[in-house]
C-alpha cells in the first residue's frame, strides 16, 4: 500500500497505472529466489511439510485483478445495494 500511495500522491501516477506497477513489483519480488540461509527459506518452528506453512489464499473472484482493473478503467464498480432488501 505504501508504494501504491507513493506513486499516486507523490509521483502523480494515475491509480490504474499505479496498481499495475505495484502488482508487477510484487510479482517480481515473489519470483526472486531468496539466498540460502535467508529468513524466508527457514521452516520456522515446524519441520517443512508438517502443516505449519501459511495457507494458500482463496482464489480471486471472477476476473481477478484484471477484472478489477478493467472496472476501474471503465468507471464501473460495485453498485450500492438498497437498504431493506
Amino acid at each position: 500500500m505504501a508504494y501504491l500511495t507513493k506513486l499516486v500522491v507523490e509521483q502523480d501516477v494515475s491509480l490504474f497505472d499505479a496498481v499495475k506497477r505495484t502488482d508487477q513489483r510484487a510479482k517480481d519480488r515473489q519470483a526472486a529466489q531468496a539466498p540460502a540461509g535467508a529468513p524466508e527459506t527457514m521452516p520456522g518452528l515446524a519441520m517443512p511439510g508438517m502443516g505449519q506453512q501459511q495457507p494458500a489464499a482463496p482464489p480471486a473472484g471472477p476476473g481477478g485483478l484484471e477484472g478489477l482493473l478493467a472496472q476501474l478503467q471503465s468507471g464501473g464498480g460495485p453498485q450500492p445495494v438498497p437498504m431493506g432488501q
